[in-house]
């Protein structure tokens, strides 16, 4: 998640680059991330814990009408069997159906009548489920929420719904080539067994197979103050809500939650290059490599330094060679990090040499300072775009919360980024730029497999 706020919050950056700003609008941005603010924003934000242990983290916005709570489980696909994680999209899509105590009519009525924002989320390390709503009804709604959220009904009717939606997705997804290139690549950059190798065509079988019961099991094995993480989001003083919260959630026991450290996946040159044969006249293309997770102290350089290569590509592909419709890089940053590049176009060829050399540039050589100056100044106006609503706060919080235990590190994002130079980009880049795994989507007698394997060869570092 905080990979995902990192990339949004270059996506605005770059927008304002294009706009032309002047320099001392640049100046006067760089200039709102001083240290006050910072300090500011961290005294704003503090940990408690429920009764029973539960952390919450607590951001309070003065005159707000808004409250955002979430709760999450730090469980997601990486911890689970096949057959749990379609259990776990399931849970996703029907939790909100209706809880203990408020079958779905009674749930639906209070939905409409609150204008609740209300719903759950499944990722690779997280379970995230959330409540959007005004001040004056928080209490009201309280345990509807606590009901969804804790102890969902997952009726058989509302499964198969849910089962119905998610077997259409993937089965749509296969069938197109700009979603189904990210499994094609899939299948080389994680090796049978990876924790995060999750298959359209294998998921399809486990949705098919996953029972009810396996469903409400699955619920109720997450179920514990361990594993439990709470986030709030509002202008009310924690003297108010922490007993509310205690309320539903203090009760909750502990029990033992198992949880997976997942590997980097490894990298195996003979399994390095997957093609899939389709009559289509538009190549799609995936470049994927290791990156630095979450948890490493250079996490934030690794992003802006893969920025970087992403304005990069765009810039020279597309732009100035008009060899793409499209071409993007980025990093997500879970307990492992994944880098991404992709393309689509009618020239692979050219596209796939391209890329190598962009790759080669930014491995040789060091960016000029003055644009890397550019950029953070404007960053610093895109981080606080990034934080107008109460829900991308409270996402970052709680991902703060569950990864760190603290929020320290998400406040700090900006000073990190001022302080990056261009030997560190290079650095950076040179570590992770190497080893890739490609997959391609396009008509198999218009392309030649060493125009991929060339690229592989090229990325290769002793």
């Amino acid at each position: 998640m905080i990979a995902t706020y990192f990339t949004k919050l270059i996506s605005v950056a770059s927008a304002l680059v294009t706009l032309g700003l002047p320099a001392n609008y640049l100046e006067a941005s760089s200039a709102l991330v001083s240290e006050d603010t910072i300090r500011k924003q961290m005294s704003a934000t503090k940990i408690e814990k429920l009764s029973n242990g539960i952390p919450v983290i607590l951001r309070e916005i003065p005159g707000s009408d808004i409250i955002e709570i979430m709760v999450g489980y730090k469980t997601g696909f990486q911890d689970l069997a096949p057959t749990q994680k379609a259990a776990l999209e399931i849970m996703a899509q029907a939790s909100s159906m209706g809880g203990r105590g408020y079958p779905k009519d009674v749930a639906f009525r209070m939905y409409e009548k609150y204008s609740l924002e209300v719903g759950c989320n499944e990722g690779n390390d997280a379970f995230i489920c959330r409540l959007g709503t005004l001040n004056e009804y928080w209490r009201e709604v309280m345990p509807l929420f606590a009901a969804t959220s804790l102890y969902p009904l997952l009726n058989k009717e509302d499964v198969e719904v849910a089962r119905g939606q998610l077997l259409a997705s993937n089965r749509s997804l296969i069938e197109q080539p700009s979603r189904y290139i990210n499994d094609v690549v899939n299948q080389v950059f994680y090796p049978e067994g990876h924790p995060f190798r999750k298959l359209a065509k294998d998921h399809i079988a486990a949705l098919e197979k996953v029972t009810v019961e396996e469903v409400r099991s699955l619920q109720q094995s997450l179920l514990s103050s361990d594993n439990l993480y709470i986030s709030v989001v509002s202008s009310l003083p924690s003297q108010r809500i922490l007993p509310e919260l205690n309320r539903h959630f203090g009760k909750i026991g502990k029990k033992v939650v198992p949880q997976v450290t997942p590997a980097d996946p490894a990298f195996d040159k003979n399994k390095s290059f997957k093609f899939e044969d389709r009559p289509i006249p538009t190549a799609y293309l995936s470049l994927k490599f290791n990156a630095l997770n979450k948890h490493d102290p250079d996490f934030e350089l690794a992003s802006f330094a893969v920025h970087i290569l992403d304005e990069t590509l765009d810039e020279e592909l597309r732009t100035k060679r008009s060899l793409t419709y499209g071409c993007q890089a980025g990093i997500i940053g879970g307990d492992i990090g994944i880098g991404v590049i992709t393309a689509t176009t009618s020239k692979p060829k050219e596209t796939l040499s391209g890329i190598s050399e962009v790759v080669k540039t930014l491995r040789d050589k060091k960016i000029q300072p003055e644009q890397l100056e550019l950029y953070k100044k404007v960053f610093a106006t895109g981080y606080f775009l990034g934080l107008e609503t109460h829900q991308t706060i409270g996402d970052q919080l709680i991902s703060s919360l569950m990864s760190f235990g603290s929020f320290e590190r998400f406040y700090q994002v900006p000073q990190k980024v001022a302080s990056i130079t261009a030997e560190d980009v290079q650095k950076i880049l040179q570590k992770m730029l190497k080893n890739f795994r490609v997959g391609v989507v396009f008509d198999k007698k218009d392309f030649k497999d060493e125009w991929a394997t060339e690229v592989i060869q090229k990325s290769l570092v002793p």
